[in-house]
């Protein structure tokens, strides 16, 4: 076996089991019964450390078959771990279907523009070709995890009955019953407390009513349009986190350099060139 090629098995290997945790992380972010450090955390660090190896595998291949190869891998992952939610609702819908092929395509195209653009260029400028390669990239996870979030038991409860938050509903009111009744209304014993929660309920029933009534003709687009927040939301933190896993790409590109496993070599490239 070539030194290439082991590289390609290690590369791709890696890329694969990532691409498992990434999306574990990211499936178990849409539980409700967690906190919301680890709903962002877990998936941002190890999206961070996918990247990384994306990044230089992406940077050091040449061959277009073997990066096409590392974008199925991802899709892959996906499909394994949300077999179930996916064939079970998105695959019975063309829209799901559709995601799904949309963003393979943009991890082609992050793998390809990252090699076109180590190409065009006389020297290896790692930083620009990461980000040649992350950009699409991130398209292609945001509307994957977008459509996961569309099916999530989270966005679907959203075209219900919808209920303001009880505890901070009546700390807010509250405080202004007691700004705006004066000393007309005693908090400081049982009738007075009684009072005040049959009017805070009172009120919550009525807000919740008006809210709903006035929600319904629209309550059906509520999914779709937080699952498109959501891609854009995911797309911002794209923004973000893109710095970070540059970095760590160009750190893992130093590390390998420097041991060897990776060389910088220089070839003769012809020119063509028009003359009087």
């Amino acid at each position: 076996m070539t030194k290439q090629n082991f590289f390609r098995i290690i590369l791709n290997g890696l890329i694969f089991s990532l691409s498992l945790v990434f999306w574990l992380f990211l499936k178990n972010s849409f539980e409700a019964q967690i906190g919301w450090g680890t709903r962002i955390i877990y998936p941002a660090v190890s999206f961070s450390v996918l990247g990384m190896f994306l990044g230089v595998f992406v940077l050091a291949e040449t061959k277009k078959r073997y990066l096409i190869l590392s974008s199925a891998l991802i899709i892959l992952a996906f499909l394994f771990i949300f077999s179930g939610e996916f064939f079970a609702l998105s695959i019975g819908s063309l829209a799901g279907l559709a995601v799904l092929i949309l963003a393979f395509v943009f991890l082609m195209i992050g793998a390809l523009e990252a090699r076109t653009e180590k190409n065009l260029r006389y020297k290896v400028a790692a930083k620009d070709i990461f980000r040649k390669a992350f950009k699409p990239t991130i398209t292609a996870i945001a509307l994957l995890a977008a459509m996961v979030f569309y099916w999530s038991p989270i966005n679907e409860n959203m075209d219900r009955e919808f209920l303001l938050p009880k505890p901070v509903f009546n700390r807010i009111t509250g405080s202004l019953i007691k700004t705006l009744g004066g000393n007309d209304i005693e908090v400081n014993t049982v009738a007075g407390q009684d009072n005040l929660a049959a009017a805070q309920n009172q009120i919550y029933d009525s807000v919740n009513l008006q809210i709903n009534n006035l929600s319904q003709p629209y309550r059906k687009y509520f999914p779709a349009g937080l699952a498109l927040t959501f891609f854009f939301a995911l797309k911002f933190l794209g923004f973000l986190i893109i710095w970070p896993m540059i970095f760590l790409s160009w750190l893992l590109l130093k590390i390998l350099l420097f041991s060897g496993i990776l060389k910088i070599t220089k070839v003769e490239t012809e020119k063509e060139m028009i003359e009087i």
